[in-house]
């Protein structure tokens, strides 16, 4: 919503005469659809009845699927092309280093309008204030729009799979089939989230950890930001980052590996219905780290230069493997005992995992996300195909890192509440026992 706003409003910075309705009404169609598509999402399982008219609602919910998705592929092309634009500006293309000492005063659309229609195009702004804004906060707006996208296509897609599915209660009335929900629906999801209660017993030692590592995490990257402006620090600017990187990626999956290992404990239990929509949405994020890596090392390894770095991002591509296979087998682990209720194996290893994963979402946010920070790779690969895969790759890696802390925090909210896999009145029973216990002990010491 703020990334089509500035939008919007950069219409008000055009001359009268260079103004286009559709450069408005199209910014201003996206805020609208973005509203009416979180309400639908939202209200469709309980104000509207999608099984009555099944075609109807199979066409339309496809219809949004690839609008979801059309606008995920122009979001990238839009932010490939303004960073293009911007090095092409700065002296990036040997073809453009003229012009680019010509125009000192680049930014937002005002530089893809130069670079691409003339200089009288240029003229068409008037000022430059949501411009600036847009060029300051894109490294934000983008990644939140695309994974805007992604997720909306991914909830419509399952809201799709439900219309294919036992097609005997769609004659029923929507009453009945809104009665036997899908228990892995975004929709229990949300209901089930609205009562939170929490435990956080065994959780302080790897919480005051992963504190301890988003503190180094941010500290590295002031210091990669303060020494890459300065003259003749950037390799030094660059060793500061990769070493962060490294010590980062060895320790988290030393820690997915540990937790893995102690989470075994807790049972095991099937469920039907495919991963979830979680799962999906963390494996298909994680295509966005493999891109990005698998690239990364081919370069490097072709380079034959900088073998810190090429082990930096092997680690990585481990790291996110070691913790999707633990974030899978753990959605499933329940305590079945009161022995594993009180000790809680793993949770301190989650905790952990949970508040680094933040650290890691810092860094391809504000170093990984900009195709310039790796002037080998765009050396190796060219500007144009270099600065397409950073920009189809990282927002969905920059997503993996954000979706992870959400479903590890799942998996340490519901995995150790002893009632998931326990009947009530079997605890309950446990707790009046227990108290009938207390009771008789303390009428003895009474009477003693």
């Amino acid at each position: 919503m703020v990334y089509s706003g500035l939008e919007f409003g950069q219409f008000f910075e055009l001359r009268t005469d260079c103004r286009f309705a559709t450069q408005a009404l199209t910014p201003a169609a996206r805020m609208v659809l973005t509203l009416v598509q979180m309400q639908f999402i939202f209200l469709n399982n309980r104000e509207m009845d999608m099984l009555r008219h099944k075609v109807v609602a199979q066409f339309g919910l496809m219809h949004m699927i690839a609008t979801n998705l059309c606008e995920w592929l122009t979001v990238i092309i839009e932010e490939a092309k303004h960073e293009i634009h911007h090095l092409h500006l700065v002296g990036g293309l040997a073809s453009l280093n003229d012009s680019a000492e010509d125009d000192s005063d680049y930014g937002g659309h005002h530089v893809s309008s130069r670079a691409s229609h003339g200089a009288q195009q240029g003229d068409c702004f008037v000022s430059d204030i949501l411009g600036a804004l847009v060029r300051n906060a894109s490294p934000f707006l983008f990644p939140c729009t695309i994974e805007y996208s992604l997720i909306c296509a991914v909830v419509l897609f399952e809201m799709w799979k439900v219309t294919h599915r036992d097609h005997g209660h769609s004659q029923h009335g929507g009453h009945g089939h809104r009665g036997s929900r899908d228990p892995e629906s975004p929709h229990e999801h949300a209901r089930s989230a609205s009562h939170l209660s929490l435990d956080c017993t065994k959780a302080h030692k790897g919480l005051f950890g992963g504190i301890v590592v988003v503190v180094l995490t941010i500290i590295s990257l002031i210091l990669f930001f303060v020494l890459n402006e300065a003259p003749g620090f950037r390799d030094v600017a660059m060793l500061v980052v990769i070493v962060c990187e490294l010590g980062l990626y060895v320790i988290t999956t030393t820690a997915a590996l540990l937790a893995c290992y102690q989470i075994r404990a807790l049972k095991y239990t099937k469920k039907s219905g495919g991963l979830g929509l979680d799962n999906t949405l963390l494996v298909m994020a994680q295509t966005g780290v493999f891109l990005y890596n698998v690239f990364s090392v081919l370069a490097y390894s072709s380079m034959g230069v900088m073998p810190r770095v090429l082990v930096s991002e092997l680690i990585a591509l481990v790291q996110t493997i070691c913790q999707t296979i633990f974030v899978l087998d753990a959605t499933r682990r329940r305590c079945s005992s009161p022995r594993e209720y009180r000790r809680k194996p793993g949770r301190q290893v989650i905790t952990f995992l949970l508040v680094s994963n933040m650290a890691m979402w810092c860094v391809n946010t504000l170093e990984k996300s900009r195709a310039r920070s790796r002037p080998n790779l765009m050396k190796f690969y060219g500007e144009w195909p270099w600065t397409l895969i950073v920009h189809i790759s990282m927002p969905l890696a920059i997503f993996y890192r954000f979706h992870s802390t959400i479903c590890l925090f799942e998996i340490w909210k519901a995995c150790y509440k002893l009632k998931q896999h326990q009947p009530q009145s079997m605890s309950l029973g446990v707790r009046k026992h227990t108290d009938s216990e207390r009771s008789e002990r303390s009428e003895r010491e009474g009477a003693g």
